[in-house]
Order: structure tokens, then sequence, then C-alpha cells
């Protein structure tokens, strides 16, 4: 579920896939985890391109 997308100005997908590197529930492991979503906005508000476009996102598939 938490398949985090960022789109650039011109409406381009600049990142897709984890909202960050630790693919577990524990809110201890937050501090210690990179956060892939907040590295792309800050890479495209600073005109940056984004140095990892695409990770694996996790958690469950919403069905329906």
């Amino acid at each position: 579920t938490p398949h985090m997308f960022v789109i650039d100005a011109t409406g381009k997908v600049v990142y897709q896939g984890a909202i960050d590197s630790i693919r577990d529930a524990n809110s201890g492991s937050i501090a210690k985890a990179r956060n892939h979503t907040m590295e792309a906005l800050e890479a495209v508000v600073a005109g940056l391109p984004v140095s990892e476009d695409r990770t694996r996102p996790y958690g469950c598939g919403i069905k329906y």
C-alpha cells in the first residue's frame, strides 16, 4: 500500500516506490531509515535530479 510517487512541476514522475528503506512497522526503525520520498522531494525543490528514481514498495496490495 505505501507506494509513493513524486511528480515534478512539468508533470513527470521523478520517483516511485517505497516511502523509506526499512520494511517493517516498528516505530523504532524510523530514525534509522533512509526516507526515499523526502530525498526525492528535496531534490525536486532544489532543481536537482533525483538520485534514486525507483525503489520497490512494500506493504499489502489494495484489492477491489
